[in-house]
């Protein structure tokens, strides 16, 4: 069960938006135990997890779809508690920025800088992990990840375009070792079609290697 609603209100007439969130989700993890150890029955886990977040958002993009130009930053404080309606007492801490702009009259740039912490005791799936293109979800976890990934788009023609990208992201126990922990990269390419010009909305596929794998998107 998945349950998630949340409210941001405009700060006057600025491109600052302040508000909150309420969280909640159910979930059964099954591990199939008897195909590592014979004779083991399988284990199953059935947890809950819930928060209320405080949040802070700028927000100048030209498109929330596909964006050209502009600043998005987001600040979100999470508290969970078994008050809320979960079975975790935790904080958690995540800020990220993400920049965009025009190089030439065909190049765009877009930047992201992210990092999450947590604080307490959370359940294994809530850790944060490194969240790049190439990379599983949850392959690399710890109590503080920090992510940095950068992607160059070469319009060619009105509709069409090619990008490439690449990213680096460290986890560890603490925030403070994030500058001593193993950097994990990840990079690729692939291409975009604008299928909407008076949204700006644009699909396509990414092709992205990390550490072990090769993804596509």
């Amino acid at each position: 069960a998945l349950f998630n609603q949340e409210l941001l209100y405009r700060l006057a007439s600025s491109n600052w938006f302040a508000g909150g969130r309420y969280g909640y989700t159910s979930s059964t993890i099954g591990f199939e135990l008897d195909q590592l150890l014979p004779g083991v029955d399988d284990l199953e886990l059935k947890s809950s997890n819930a928060a209320i977040s405080a949040l802070l958002n700028y927000d100048s993009r030209d498109n929330i779809l596909s964006p050209t130009h502009g600043d998005q930053f987001k600040l979100e404080v999470g508290f969970f508690d078994e008050s809320l309606g979960g079975d975790f007492d935790y904080q958690d801490y995540n800020i990220a920025n993400f920049l965009y702009g025009r190089l030439t009259d065909i190049i765009f740039i877009g930047f992201r800088a992210e990092a999450k912490s947590i604080d307490g005791v959370a359940p294994f799936y809530a850790l944060p992990y490194i969240d790049l293109r190439g990379i599983p979800a949850l392959r690399y976890q710890g109590k503080s990840t920090a992510v940095l990934e950068l992607e160059l788009r070469f319009q060619f023609t009105c509709r069409w375009s090619l990008n490439t990208f690449a990213g680096v992201g460290r986890a560890a126990n603490k925030f403070g070792e994030i500058s001593d922990a193993e950097d994990s990269w990840a990079g690729g390419a692939g291409f975009r079609y604008l299928i909407a010009r008076e949204l700006g909305l644009q699909a396509g596929v990414d092709i992205a290697t990390g550490p072990e794998d090769t993804a596509i998107y």
